[in-house]
């Protein structure tokens, strides 16, 4: 009897680990996307010189090309996948930044985030981040009442709401 783990836990750990990463320069990115759309433009040219009258001059050189606008499809759409990442990675912390600060000023907050997997371009992503938590703080600290205790005595809720919402327009 050892005290090394059974297989079946080690297998169930291992697949709730995060699946590894790898950071790539966006500039390079950027570079391979562009190249992956001029195979998309010669492809294009070639299906247009290979055919006489809108019909396909030889079978087989069509067939080829279909073959590798769906690679060539499929390497822009993973690459572009690369480009983004969810609204999440920005807006997670949030609530919990919202709550500490409302919990220091004697206030209360609930935040509600919707739609955050929302996916956005890494580089609005970063800019976004600090103009948000700047919003986030202002919202937070500015109410019509400075603390709780200094409320009256009102039907409205002990705690503040505050929901945003993610969307594309």
């Amino acid at each position: 009897m050892s005290g090394a783990p059974a297989p079946e836990h080690h297998e169930a750990s291992a697949s709730l680990a995060p699946p590894p990463s790898l950071r790539v320069n966006t500039e390079t990115l950027d570079r391979f996307l562009g190249t992956v759309g001029e195979v998309i433009l010669s492809s294009s040219q070639l299906r247009t010189a290979s055919t006489v009258d809108g019909t396909p001059s030889t079978p087989g050189v069509s067939v080829g090309l279909d073959r590798m606008d769906r690679a060539v499809g499929e390497l822009q759409r993973r690459a572009l996948e690369m480009r983004t990442t969810p609204l999440q990675r920005i807006v997670g912390p949030l609530p919990r930044m919202a709550r500490e600060i409302a919990r220091r000023a004697g206030k209360r907050i609930d935040v509600v985030l919707r739609n955050t997997e929302i996916e956005l371009d890494r580089t609005i992503l970063d800019r976004l981040s600090d103009p948000l938590i700047h919003i986030f703080r202002n919202a937070t600290t500015a109410s019509r009442h400075p603390t709780f205790a200094s409320r009256p005595a009102t039907p409205r809720p002990a705690r503040s709401r505050s929901t945003h919402a993610a969307r594309r327009t």
